[in-house]
């Protein structure tokens, strides 16, 4: 018998067992791309997609096989803020553009009307800003709406949008008058949603606001006989 220790019961020792780091995990591709969505979910449509990729993400990192689980959770509230951010700016912008193409009608009244009365201040008033009402009196007003008459005769119709110089401020539409067409510009100032009111008025390059400003009424009111005064010649020298 021999003076050596016999070995373990059980054999040699073995090798321990491999543990799987997880930096040696794949990433998932669903969470990535589910993530990257929600960032880009003031697009509308891709916050649909991240919320959907991040539900599938969530998944196909499930028990630990794939990296990715917190950026497929985090794609779910993301996208539904930046989702719900898009659809309140695309409602606002719609419902802005309504508000707006109702100003034709608030105008017509105003420039159809055969006499000066105290509708057509009224219909003025309601729609002016507090800085145009404030501005322009109501003999201002009266005698802009002469000078108006006198070159271009009443208006017949507004016949919709001609361009756009700054469409969160200002619209110019195409006016038929008795003697011609001419355009219409309107400044506007948007306080809300719901408050849009009337800036500056100008027809054919007259705008209310400077002839009120530069006292031309006064001038009118002073001697009736005299013409209003005449914007420059914009081609001459």
């Amino acid at each position: 018998m021999s003076g050596y220790p016999q070995p373990p019961y059980g054999g040699p020792p073995q090798a321990p067992y491999a543990v799987t780091r997880s930096y040696d995990r794949p990433w998932s591709g669903l969470a990535i791309a589910a993530f990257v969505l929600s960032l880009l979910g003031f697009l509308g449509f891709t916050a649909v997609l991240g919320i959907i990729l991040g539900i599938a993400g969530i998944f196909a990192t499930r028990g630990g096989t794939r990296r990715g689980v917190g950026l497929a959770i985090a794609a779910i509230p993301i996208s539904l803020v930046t989702g719900a951010i898009s659809l309140f700016v695309v409602l606002g912008t719609i419902f802005l553009i309504r508000v707006v193409a109702e100003f034709p009608k608030k105008l017509e009244p105003i420039l159809m009307a055969k006499q000066f009365d105290s509708l057509v201040i009224e219909n003025f008033r309601h729609i002016a800003s507090t800085k145009l009402s404030a501005t322009v009196s109501d003999l201002e007003l009266e005698s802009w709406l002469a000078s108006v008459r006198t070159k271009h005769g009443s208006l017949v119709k507004i016949e919709g949008f001609d361009t756009s110089v700054d469409p969160a401020h200002t619209v110019v539409l195409s006016g038929r008058f008795v003697n011609g067409s001419a355009s219409i510009r309107v400044d506007f100032k948007a306080d809300s949603l719901t408050d849009i009111r009337l800036e500056d008025l100008a027809i054919g390059g007259s705008s209310l606001l400077e002839f009120a400003s530069d006292g031309t009424a006064e001038e009118l009111a002073k001697d009736p006989d005299q013409p209003a005064a005449k914007p420059p010649d914009e081609g001459g020298p």
